[in-house]
């Protein structure tokens, strides 16, 4: 290795100045994130960034269309409390309920399950 090689490849390369500023202004990364981990982590990401949540308002509703849905199953004897993603093809345990119950009514609300209603372990209608 010559010394003046060196010296020509520093010449050469230049690595461009970024901002993590202009990275966080770029919608392509708000739609990577939201494509790879879904739409709950994208508003994550959001809720970091002002600058990441003004791009992020542009890029959700075209996010949430590409993305199939999930299958929720919550409640039953013994409490089966899973996901089936359809991006990654397979079931994924969900955290324990506070209170399993079987026979309930089950709403997907601003990104939460809301269980109401049906029978606890001890056969009790609860709410």
């Amino acid at each position: 290795w010559e010394p003046d090689c060196a010296e020509k490849m520093d010449s050469v390369v230049t690595v461009p100045q970024v901002t993590l500023e202009a990275v966080l202004e770029q919608v392509e990364l708000g739609m990577s994130v939201g494509l790879f981990a879904g739409v709950a982590a994208a508003r994550c990401l959001a809720a970091l960034s002002r600058l990441q949540n003004d791009c992020l308002a542009t890029v959700l509703p075209a996010l949430k269309l590409r993305l199939v849905p999930d299958l929720v199953v919550v409640g039953g004897r013994p409490s089966a409390d899973e996901a089936f993603s359809q991006a990654r093809g397979c079931w994924e345990p969900l955290p324990p309920s506070t209170t399993p119950r079987s026979n309930c009514c089950v709403a997907a609300v601003a990104g939460r399950l809301l269980v109401a209603g049906g029978w606890n372990e001890a056969g009790q209608l609860t709410l």
